[in-house]
């Protein structure tokens, strides 16, 4: 039987402060985390230190689009309980379980194991509200305007790194037109439709105000000053998951990689051994991290017979494989959805491949002219090297149906289409012979005939995209 042995009158004092200290720390280290949408993974109680610090980081991952669901433990995934949008709950949690043992031995009694637990709820918010307010250039904390802002980025699911560090060029301009507000954002809200634009413009326009009324008038604090202050807060480079996994399958190699393998380039590497004099003990090896590309071209004949399909579906024009994945390109005679009925969409989705699923990847599609060439006005590229990690990238207004069908392109009702794609990936550097014999062969050409009575693969736009 345990009896609790006679301690000095400021024993449970000394207690109660080292709890509240062990409480803080947890809280601030996860608003944090928050900050920069770092996501642990297994976020137990027995991963915790009462350093606030935490340990054991298996399966942790940085935010790419931003989904507070999101979670790098693949162990999690039916329940989501370490999310990155459960991590402050989850840290409440692991405090109370650390004051449980405190409070049964005594050394705590239950109102100070409660005050521990609000001590961790104040200082976290306290912590957050402040990253917040300080990742968007204001001085106040504004809730309804980060609020509405986190509730965008999810919709749209935008990268969360990018956006911020993005924000920090918007001007504190009452007078810029509407169709300029999003222009320093164009990189981060990609495809987005009419809808989603205007209810960006609407955030854009308040928090302009808010950075005019708060900042300009109030502290008289410039553009270039906020700026800069912004982007101490907002990181322009994250490990990306996709990028780690490279310098891991490098490892597994036996290719040493530094930390720059996280930048296209060439690394190289040499081992040395000081015991033997500085003796090289392995030849030198050279990691390209670089792109593999090829293209594939489809014609479609029979277009008015495609435009049978109803809005919404679409028909798969063919797979090609490159860089290892299996990629296929699906048309959408009647747009995506409602909301780009007058559209022709195209969207290119990843089957499956040899490499990880967030393999970065970048792609551009051209509608062929009568002369054989891409007509600019029916061309799209998104080449910025981004992990492919939804199931489909594309376009939902990649051209106007009633252009298209009035243009040279549509020639005895059918259209040539050019898909060009490039994959992100790490590899050793072949030797001569070995790149003569990667040389791209002729390129790849797929004719499709669409007539009703032949199968058609539909889909619907309820898939992720």
């Amino acid at each position: 039987m345990f009896v609790r042995p006679k301690l000095p009158p400021t024993c449970n004092l000394l207690v109660t402060a080292w709890a509240v200290e062990v409480a803080e720390r947890t809280a601030y280290l996860i608003a944090r985390w928050q900050g920069v949408g770092f996501t642990h993974g297994v976020l137990n109680t027995d991963n915790m230190s009462v350093l606030g610090l935490t340990i054991d980081y298996g399966p942790f991952g940085f935010l790419d689009a931003f989904d507070p669901s999101f979670t790098p433990n693949t162990t999690d995934l039916p329940g989501k309980r370490y999310c990155f949008a459960n991590q402050p709950d989850v840290g409440l949690w692991n405090i109370a379980q650390f004051t449980g043992p405190l409070s049964s031995a005594q050394l705590i009694n239950q109102d100070e194991a409660n005050y521990v637990m609000e001590r961790y709820g104040t200082k976290f918010m306290d912590e957050y509200q402040s990253i917040m307010t300080r990742k968007i250039g204001l001085t106040k904390y504004n809730k309804q305007l980060i609020s509405k802002l986190l509730n965008n980025l999810a919709v749209d699911k935008v990268d969360y790194t990018n956006f911020f560090r993005l924000l920090s060029n918007v001007k504190a301009d009452r007078d810029i037109p509407e169709n300029e507000l999003l222009v320093p954002l164009k990189a981060a809200l990609l495809d987005i439709g009419k809808e989603r634009k205007e209810a960006w413009i609407s955030w854009v326009q308040t928090y302009i105000e808010e950075v005019c009324v708060f900042l300009l008038v109030e502290t008289g604090v410039p553009d270039e000053e906020r700026k800069a202050a912004m982007n101490l807060v907002n990181p322009k480079y994250i490990p990306r998951n996709y990028l780690c996994q490279s310098a891991i399958d490098a490892a597994d190699q036996g290719i040493k990689a530094t930390a720059a393998s996280s930048c296209p380039g060439v690394i190289s590497n040499g081992d040395f051994d000081a015991a033997a004099g500085g003796r090289r003990l392995s030849r030198s090896t050279t990691l390209v991290m670089g792109a593999v590309s090829g293209h594939h071209t489809f014609c479609l004949k029979g277009y008015s017979q495609s435009k049978g399909i109803a809005n919404g579906q679409y028909m798969t024009l063919g797979t090609f494989d490159v860089g290892g994945h299996i990629w296929s390109l699906r048309y959408y005679p009647n747009g995506y959805s409602n909301e780009f009925a007058d559209y022709i969409s195209f969207f290119l989705s990843r089957d499956h491949g040899h490499f990880n699923f967030g393999n970065p990847a970048g792609f551009k599609l051209s509608v062929y002219g009568q002369d054989g060439k891409p007509v600019s006005s029916f061309t799209r590229s998104n080449t910025t090297i981004r992990a492919f990690n939804k199931q489909s990238w594309g376009y939902n207004e990649f051209m106007k149906r009633e252009d298209f069908e009035k243009s040279a392109c549509l020639v005895d009702d059918s259209f040539t289409i050019r898909c060009d794609v490039f994959v992100f990936v790490a590899a050793v550097e072949p030797s001569r012979e070995d790149t003569e014999s990667l040389r791209d062969p002729s390129p790849a050409a797929v004719v499709l005939i669409c007539r009703r009575t032949l199968p058609i693969c539909y889909g619907t736009s309820k898939e992720p995209t």
